[in-house]
């Protein structure tokens, strides 16, 4: 998701040094959701918009349970209402 968010390769490494290691759901939670909240907040960049969508989409086709689970849980947490 990096490449669809290069401003945030400094909160990325940031957050490997903090944790020795990748926990994606951290990454994904805390770092990329937020810019992609404000990219669907915003509207403006359709482009980008169809290319997160079909990655997504390229997720769910290729079966990864983990990150599919990781965005499924995330908005199950912070949507409800």
């Amino acid at each position: 998701m990096q490449e669809f968010f290069p401003s945030t390769k400094n909160a990325y490494i940031e957050s490997v040094e903090e944790y020795g290691e990748v926990l994606e759901t951290v990454v994904i939670e805390d770092i990329f959701m937020p810019e992609l909240l404000t990219l669907l907040a915003k509207n403006e960049d359709a482009e980008l918009l169809s290319n997160m969508f079909n990655y997504f989409e390229e997720i769910i086709n290729k079966n990864d349970s983990h990150l599919i689970n990781i965005f499924f849980c995330y908005c199950v947490r912070n949507f409800r209402k």
